[in-house]
């Protein structure tokens, strides 16, 4: 399983989806809304655009040790493209408003997870015996 397929697993237990989605669907869906190239899911990236609506606070309690704040469907909309959202959506045969629900769960646990000391882990990295490390321990 690569380091996609094991946020896509991550994602799809986080929303409860048991059975409903297929991780591997997932994975290529999701790298597809966040990313600008399809080979990698850029954390940095998504943090960014959530610092951008104003969400500087919420995505610091993400990064941080403590609680995560939450975030809304209406997040979603005000951070991603809506065109994105629905071939999102319909890649995952389900209804944008559940889609937007499942990314304001998902999200926030994705980027705790992937986070250190305030800081996003380096997924990018090329040292992958120090990534696959790192990731052993998020799951």
């Amino acid at each position: 399983m690569d380091l996609f397929e094991k946020i896509a697993s991550k994602f799809v237990t986080d929303t409860n989806n048991d059975g409903k989605i297929d991780a591997q669907d997932v994975a290529n869906t999701f790298k597809s809304l966040v990313s600008e190239t399809s080979d990698s899911i850029d954390l940095n990236g998504l943090v960014e655009k959530f610092k951008k609506a104003n969400l500087s606070e919420t995505v610091s309690s993400w990064l941080s040790n403590g609680e995560n704040k939450p975030i809304t469907a209406q997040h979603i909309d005000e951070v991603f493209d809506t065109e994105k959202l629905k071939a999102f959506a319909n890649s995952l045969k389900m209804e944008i408003t559940e889609a937007k629900e499942m990314l304001a769960k998902a999200i926030p646990n994705l980027v705790d997870k992937f986070s250190s000391d305030g800081k996003l882990l380096d997924i990018k990295s090329t040292d992958t015996t120090s990534l696959l490390d790192k990731i052993k321990k998020l799951f």
